[in-house]
C-alpha cells in the first residue's frame, strides 16, 4: 500500500513537472559557468554560502536574467501545502524542490542583486503584487519592487491604496514599499504620516522607517515622528529615532526629545537614539562619560551596549578614542567587535581596529563575519576617495 502511495505521488510530481516545462517551454535559462541561473539562487538561498556567487551570476546575466525572475517570483503551489507536505514525506525529497515560496524568494534575491536595473519589469510585478497569487509571491513582488527604487514609481498609487487596506499585513507590506520606493514624497510623505497611526504595530513601524528613506523631503513628519518616539511599540519607538536621524533637521526639538530616549527601557531604542544623536554630532558630554565607564566596568552586555552607542559618535574625542583602543583586548569578542567598528568610524585609519577587524574575518559566527568585512570593505572604499581627493 505504501509503495502504490510513493508511485502515485511520484506520478502526480511528474504531471507537474510536466506543466511547468510546457507552460516555459522556449524559454532559455542563463548560464553562469555552465550551471543556471536557477542553481546559484537556490543555493544562495538554502544558505549554502554562495550568496557572492549567486550576485555575480544575476550580474553576468543582466537584463536578460529578469523573464526568469519573474516567472520565479509568480511561482505558487500548484497543489494545496498539506498534499505537498504529504509527498515530501512519502518521496524523502527536499521541500525546495515543490515548495513555491522558496522560488519567490530566489526571484526577490535576483531582483535586489540587478536593483533599478530591472526597472523594465516594473508592469509585471505590478500585475502579479496586484494578481496576488500567494502571500509570498505578493511579498517577493513589493520587495522586488523596492529594490528597483524610486524608478518603480509607477507603483506608488496602487501602494497608497493598498496603506488602507483592511487587512493589516498589507497594510505593513504596503507601508514599508512605499518608503523603499523612495519616490514622490509629496504624495507618499502624508500617506506614510497617517500610518503612524495605525492600530497594528508593525504598520506604524514601518511607516518610520519608510519616513527616515525619505530623509530631508520628510521634514514635514518630524512632529508626528517625535509622538511617535513614545509610542507603546519598542520598534516603533526605534525605526522613530532612527528616521529622525536620516531626516537631520529642526535639531533643537529634535535632540532634546532623543536625549531623553537615552533611557529608554528597550536597549534597542537606546542604541537607534544614540546612534541619531550621532547624525546631530549631539550626544552629550555627561552621555559620553558615562557610556565610557560602562564600557571599562560594567557587565558583558552593558559593555557591548556602551560600544555600540559609542558608534554614534561623530567628533573626535581622545578619551573615546582610549577608552575604545583599550576595549579591543576585551575578554568578550562582540565588546571587541564593536569597538573596532566604533573606533574606525572616529580614526578610519586606526591600525588597532583593522587588525582586530581581519581577526574577525575568520570567526566561526558567520554575523561577525559579515559585520567586519562590511566594515574593512568602507575603510577601502574612503580610502580611495582619499587618495582620489589628494591627487
Amino acid at each position: 500500500m505504501k509503495r502504490l502511495a510513493q508511485i502515485l505521488a511520484a506520478c502526480v510530481l511528474c504531471l507537474i513537472g510536466i506543466s511547468l516545462i510546457l507552460e516555459h517551454f522556449g524559454d532559455r535559462e542563463p548560464l553562469y559557468l555552465g550551471r543556471p541561473l536557477t542553481s546559484w539562487l537556490a543555493a544562495a538561498v538554502l544558505n549554502d554560502g554562495n550568496e557572492r556567487s549567486a550576485r555575480e551570476a544575476v550580474a553576468a546575466a543582466g537584463t536578460n536574467a529578469i523573464p526568469l525572475l519573474l516567472r520565479l517570483v509568480r511561482a505558487h503551489d500548484r497543489l494545496p501545502r498539506k498534499v505537498l507536505i504529504a509527498i515530501e514525506r512519502g518521496l524523502r525529497i527536499s521541500h525546495s524542490d515543490i515548495d513555491a515560496s522558496i522560488q519567490n524568494t530566489e526571484g526577490e534575491f535576483g531582483f535586489g542583486c540587478l536593483g533599478f536595473r530591472a526597472s523594465n519589469a516594473v508592469p509585471a510585478l505590478i500585475r502579479t503584487y496586484q494578481e496576488n497569487l500567494s502571500s509570498s509571491s505578493r511579498e517577493a513582488a513589493a520587495v522586488a519592487l523596492a529594490d528597483i527604487g524610486p524608478t518603480a514609481s509607477a507603483a506608488v498609487p496602487m501602494l497608497i491604496d493598498d496603506s488602507k487596506n483592511a487587512d493589516a499585513r498589507v497594510r505593513d507590506l504596503a507601508a514599508w514599499t512605499l518608503g523603499k520606493i523612495r519616490s514622490e514624497p509629496e504624495k507618499v510623505v502624508p500617506v506614510l504620516i497617517r500610518c503612524l497611526r495605525d492600530g497594528y504595530a508593525r504598520v506604524r513601524s514601518s511607516a518610520a522607517s519608510g519616513l527616515g528613506c525619505f530623509r530631508a523631503e520628510a521634514e514635514t513628519a518630524i512632529p508626528a515622528l517625535l509622538e511617535s518616539l513614545n509610542d507603546r511599540d519598542p520598534y516603533t519607538r526605534r525605526q522613530s529615532a532612527v528616521a529622525l536621524g536620516q531626516i537631520g533637521r529642526e535639531a533643537d526639538l529634535v535632540v532634546p526629545a532623543l536625549i531623553r530616549r537615552l533611557s529608554d527601557s528597550d536597549d534597542g531604542v537606546r542604541l537607534s537614539t544614540a546612534e541619531a544623536l550621532g547624525q546631530f554630532g549631539a550626544l552629550p558630554n555627561e552621555v559620553q562619560a558615562r557610556l565610557l565607564q560602562q564600557l571599562a566596568r560594567g557587565t558583558p552586555e552593558e559593555r557591548r551596549e556602551a560600544a555600540l552607542m559609542l558608534r554614534g559618535v561623530h567628533a573626535t574625542n581622545e578619551d573615546i578614542v582610549g577608552g575604545l583602543t583599550h576595549a579591543l583586548q576585551d575578554s568578550d569578542k562582540l565588546v571587541r567587535l564593536y569597538s573596532a567598528l566604533a573606533l574606525c568610524r572616529l580614526e578610519p585609519q586606526s591600525g588597532p581596529a583593522k587588525i582586530t577587524l581581519l581577526g574577525f574575518l575568520k570567526d566561526e559566527d558567520a554575523d561577525v563575519r559579515g559585520e567586519a568585512a562590511s566594515a574593512l570593505k568602507q575603510l577601502e572604499e574612503g580610502a580611495t576617495i582619499r587618495g582620489a581627493e589628494k591627487r
